[in-house]
């Protein structure tokens, strides 16, 4: 067999996954790929002469890759928010023992993927990637995000403007819902926003009062 791009898939199992962040990216590869790549769902099924890509890091979880098993290896880091706010990620001793093993098997890569230019800035001050390259290669729609259960499907019933802008995302601390809110009504523009926690605003409601995680979430309701 030829050498392949190969991605690490270990979604099979997992149904929601396909709708969320690494899911939607694998996703993203395969409409934009196609057959010029195939999935493995155990890194057994990597050859020595493969280029491999996986497609999640689990900053404070063991590393899942210590060593060089092929020809090339590529991560993708979506962002190091925990990194950025270690306040409000704290992590005990095992987890700060992992993070160091996290950081020293980043040695086995030869480049690394992210989805902004803010995230690579951060993963370059934050991570000892040296002058290894951070590719960025933003997300966009995918057709798994058009099925019958999407927003944008669930909306056809309502009344909108030509142009609106739509929130699809969750309502933690760092989404910064005050300062989007705050944008919002200084560009006077209509916004949908998406989500399942919009859907039960109450048990949120409920929740924000109690979760410092909320709290600005709880800011962005009043």
């Amino acid at each position: 067999m030829q050498p392949s791009i190969v991605v690490l898939d270990p979604t099979g199992n997992d149904t929601l996954s396909s709708y969320r962040g690494p899911g939607r990216y694998l996703q993203m590869m395969r409409e934009a790929l196609g057959d010029t790549i195939r999935f493995a769902s155990d890194l057994s099924e990597v050859r020595a002469d493969d280029t491999l890509i996986i497609p999640f890091w689990f900053p404070f979880q063991r590393p899942l890759l210590t060593r060089k098993i092929c020809k090339r290896q590529l991560l993708i880091i979506f962002d190091v928010i925990p990194l950025n706010y270690p306040s409000h990620f704290p992590i005990g001793i095992k987890g700060y023992i992992n993070l160091f093993l996290n950081k020293r098997s980043l040695s086995v890569y030869d480049g690394f993927i992210t989805i902004s230019e803010h995230a690579r800035r951060d993963i370059q001050r934050l991570l000892p990637v040296g002058n290894r390259p951070v590719h960025l290669l933003p997300p966009y729609t995918i057709d798994v995000l058009k099925g019958p259960r999407h927003p944008a499907v669930l909306m056809r019933d309502l009344i909108l403007p030509k142009k609106y802008l739509l929130y699809v995302a969750d309502v933690n601390w760092n989404k910064n819902l005050p300062n989007i809110a705050r944008a919002i009504k200084q560009a006077d523009a209509p916004c949908v926003f998406a989500g399942k926690v919009f859907e039960e605003q109450k048990q949120a409601e409920a929740r924000a009062a109690t979760n410092p995680w909320l709290a600005p979430y709880k800011e962005f309701l009043g």
